[in-house]
């Protein structure tokens, strides 16, 4: 997280858009946190199963989540990220 906001110190991340990563990488730790709980090990992926998805759901976004609002909302939540970064690298990356 202190990079992000290093690099919206820096003037390379709009303000709006460090805050929004430093939110989306809080909210993806936090999934990995719970994750790791449940499987009292390393784990970097979502569950397959269902019902292990709604508990995920249910402690990440509150006993009314469905499993398929919790996948919407970490989806939306990648895509956040992965369009930032795009857009960062287009215009801060190496050129070719």
């Amino acid at each position: 997280m202190s990079a992000i906001e290093r690099l919206g110190t820096a003037g390379y991340l709009e303000d709006s858009d460090a805050a929004s990563l430093v939110e989306d990488y809080t909210f993806l730790r936090r999934i990995e946190h719970h994750l790791q709980i449940l499987e009292d090990r390393q784990v970097h992926s979502v569950p397959e199963s269902e019902a292990d998805v709604r508990a995920l759901g249910h402690r990440m976004l509150g006993r009314a989540t469905s499993p398929d609002a919790f996948l919407a909302a970490l989806a939306a939540c990648m895509d956040r990220v992965r369009i930032r970064y795009e857009q960062f690298m287009a215009r801060f990356g190496a050129a070719e």
